[in-house]
């Protein structure tokens, strides 16, 4: 089993992930937001904490503030010892979850018509396994 790391961004590592994600530069970002390079420098090396004006900016322009802000494990990303790369956050989870519910219900839902198969071509001297009174109407 592979040994995984967690990795945490900052907020200017996020931040600068969705400049050059949403514009594909820095220098474009900062035109678009509407702030001086130098400023938006800082706050992606960590320096200085951007206004409240700012963060609005980055959500009209279509910016995750709950993941901008937020240094969450649930949110992290892993790595293991190979290099691969994959999301460990709780909607991979669930999604999971989900799938593996979706499943058990296609084979109960099989077992079911079996059973109510069984039931139907049963003559009155056979033997049936499960009650009928608990059978689905």
């Amino acid at each position: 089993m592979d040994n995984l790391f967690v990795v945490i961004m900052t907020f200017g590592e996020k931040l600068r992930e969705f400049c050059i994600n949403r514009w594909g530069s820095l220098k474009e970002a900062a035109k678009e937001l509407g702030i001086h390079q130098p400023n938006l420098s800082d706050y992606i090396n960590d320096n200085s904490e951007p206004r409240s004006s700012f963060i609005a900016k980055l959500l009209n322009a279509g910016c995750d503030i709950n993941w901008l802000l937020h240094d969450d494990l649930a949110k992290g990303l892993a790595i293991n010892e190979s290099g691969s790369e994959y999301i460990t956050n709780e909607v991979a989870y669930l999604n999971n979850q989900i799938e593996k519910m979706q499943n058990e219900i296609k084979f109960l839902r099989g077992v079911l018509s079996a059973i109510k198969i069984q039931v139907e071509t049963a003559d009155k001297e056979s033997e049936i396994n499960v009650p009928i009174k608990h059978l689905p109407k």
